[in-house]
């Protein structure tokens, strides 16, 4: 893993991917050597990961496997896993650098414009 011991922040997500072929034991090494990976490790076929959001996210995760050979699973249901890991990564990384609450449901300002009879 990347660092000695790493804590978990709150950023910190779990995922699980499933591998195509017997790569688990190397995608763990390859996921592991990444800058913000908590854990990586192996088991029923696929591979889960702890990580940190604030350094890294899933598409890059990904990544990595592809260029060392290890696939994700193939076919709709393994694209569609990505797609949609790497929209709650994207989601978490825009909520958090988010400014605050909505700007429109402040009561402050509803009540202060409403007048007195």
């Amino acid at each position: 893993m990347s660092g000695a011991v790493e804590q978990a922040g709150p950023l910190v997500v779990e995922r699980r991917l499933r591998l195509g072929g017997t790569a688990g034991p190397e995608a763990a090494a390859v996921a592991g050597e990444l800058e913000g990976v908590v854990e990586a490790r192996t088991g029923n076929g696929g591979l889960r990961i702890r990580y940190d959001r604030a350094r890294c996210d899933f598409g890059a995760l990904v990544t990595a496997l592809r260029a060392a050979g290890c696939a994700a699973e193939p076919g709709w249901s393994g694209r569609w896993r990505t797609a949609w890991f790497r929209y709650l990564d994207r989601n978490l990384r825009d909520s958090a650098q988010g400014g605050g609450g909505a700007c429109c449901s402040d009561p402050r300002e509803i009540y202060a414009s409403r007048r007195k009879r």
